[in-house]
């Protein structure tokens, strides 16, 4: 079969997980739902590599219908698609079905498929050049704030709409606790191959990353910075001899130098703001997006309870909620919520969301499908020796452990990109594909 197609079906790949994240560039929004340009790059790839050895499609499918995560998803999309019939809004529970299983097919089936005439290493490229650059985006943003550019130079600014006098660059996502956790997982997902190749120019695009999510002063990400390098550091202490001491040390160092001087960079009025918006609302527990969290996982749990541990229909919990708790201010005292009071109200969690349109039985399958994807990576201690392996496994356990407690929608692009590249390092469809060398 010509090389062209495979090469252009990897090219479509790329742009798909480039553009995964441009929530607010090059999309079409038709009655609610959103059509981004990752669709058409990935739907692209996999038309292509369906065209390339049609007589071998067959039995690669089988093996992907055969996996235990798949049995997980389509269990997860059989149920939503049942559910949606008696949903609290069932045209939107419907598609947004539909939509779930369309991300596993387009991206991760896709990401599987390729599996036989792609490397780990471009694997690799792909993502660290993709984080790469955006996180100098973001940089580049965060810098021209503080010369008034306060709705961004290049991608977004979230303080041209907070108006609170700190620099919130996004990028081209919605808000920057999605670019923040993207840039998270990029970095363990890298991290150990950067270490074994002690490159200087890796190591300081890795430390620009890592300014990058403590720009966006998205607290999702600099906790998931924190908790990532635990896991890592725990996964290296279990073969002491692996532990790159003068790389950690070189790395650490560099990212502290970032840090330090993006904080006298950082006007003073600015780090007041800071201290005043972001940091003082942590301390003191007073409002803020920390306890509307909180607040929305305590909803998901009184929806579940309200639906007898059914669920709402996907995508279905908001419209359930503000339609079953709308009350007359003058009830206020109550702590009940008010119509002006929804927007705070959204399930502001991957685990609570499943819970709440999806009941216990959604919520369980998903936890097995996180199981099944942590527990084979671990399998054999295989991660000791490959680099790539090692990155998934620390990437996914944040991901699933963390990341997934304060961000939600199970059907986003930039979610699959992630479980299709975990599961390209899981499941090996094709016997000659290798580890990075």
């Amino acid at each position: 079969m010509p090389i062209h197609l495979k090469t252009l079906a990897f090219i479509f790949f790329c742009l798909g997980f480039f553009t995964c994240t441009w929530d607010l560039l090059l999309k079409l929004d038709v009655y609610g739902f959103t059509f981004k340009i990752h669709t058409l790059f990935f739907s692209a790839s996999l038309f292509l590599q369906l065209l390339i050895q049609k007589s071998g499609r067959l039995n690669q499918f089988k093996k992907i219908l055969a996996l235990p995560f798949t049995l997980c998803v389509l269990g997860i999309f059989l149920y939503f698609l049942i559910l949606s019939y008696w949903s609290f809004y069932p045209l939107k529970s419907y598609l947004y079905s539909l939509w779930y299983l369309f991300n596993f097919i387009t991206i991760f089936v896709s990401a599987l498929l390729m599996s036989e005439f792609i490397t780990k290493r471009q694997i690799h490229n792909l993502v660290f050049y993709t984080a790469s650059f955006l996180s100098i985006v973001v940089i580049i943003d965060h810098i021209g704030y503080q010369f008034g550019y306060t709705t961004g130079l290049i991608g977004f600014n979230q303080d041209a709409i907070l108006k609170w006098g700190i620099s919130r660059p996004h990028a081209f996502s919605s808000e920057p606790s999605y670019i923040a956790s993207f840039l998270s997982i990029s970095i363990f997902f890298v991290c150990p191959e950067v270490i074994k190749r002690k490159s200087f120019t890796s190591i300081i695009l890795t430390a620009i990353m890592c300014l990058a999510v403590f720009s966006t002063t998205s607290r999702t990400g600099w906790v998931s910075i924190v908790l990532g390098s635990i896991y890592l550091i725990f996964f290296y202490l279990r073969d002491l001899k692996k532990i790159p001491w003068k790389v950690l040390f070189v790395s650490i160092l560099s990212i502290f130098t970032f840090l330090i001087l993006s904080y006298y960079i950082t006007p003073e009025k600015q780090k007041k703001r800071f201290h005043h918006e972001l940091l003082n609302p942590i301390l003191t527990w007073d409002d803020g997006s920390h306890k509307a969290r909180v607040r929305s996982q305590l909803m998901a749990w009184k929806i579940a309870k309200e639906t007898n541990f059914i669920g709402t229909g996907l995508g279905a919990s908001f419209l359930y909620w503000v339609s079953n708790n709308e009350v007359d201010r003058g009830e206020k005292e109550k702590n009940e919520t008010l119509t002006s009071d929804r927007g705070k109200e959204v399930i502001m969690s991957t685990w609570g969301q499943l819970l709440a349109e999806g009941g216990i039985f959604a919520l369980l399958l998903y936890l097995s499908s996180a199981i099944i994807i942590i527990k084979k990576l671990m399998q054999n201690k295989d991660y000791l020796y490959d680099n790539q392996k090692m990155g998934a496994l620390v990437s996914s356990l944040l991901f699933f452990t963390f990341i997934t407690l304060f961000l939600s929608n199970i059907a986003r692009g930039d979610v699959w990109v992630w479980i299709a590249l975990w599961g390209f390092n899981t499941w090996n469809i094709n016997p000659s594909l290798k580890p990075l060398s």
